[in-house]
């Protein structure tokens, strides 16, 4: 069983709605949506999981904080459709 504290958390309503209002915004449809969220979770969880618990915790800055930028930054890009020297 996984322990409380090892247990990543990545609260949707922060940033889901970020990648709604850029859905609307490129006029993007609901699977494109769905893409765009699927990819924001998988980028936000490896961050974290590359951080470790120890880069996070005991620091000022909170998990879902620090996730949830990332996911929104993930959903965005893949929303408006950047490529690589886009995303630079």
């Amino acid at each position: 069983m996984i322990s409380s504290r090892s247990r990543r958390r990545i609260p949707a309503v922060r940033w889901c709605r970020r990648a709604l209002a850029m859905a609307e915004k490129e006029g993007r449809s609901g699977q494109d949506m769905i893409r765009a969220v699927a990819l924001g979770y998988d980028l936000g969880c490896r961050l974290l999981m590359a951080l470790g618990p120890d880069l996070v915790r005991g620091t000022h800055r909170s998990e879902e904080g620090t996730a949830s930028t990332f996911c929104s930054l993930g959903a965005a890009a893949s929303l408006a459709r950047l490529d690589e020297q886009g995303m630079r």
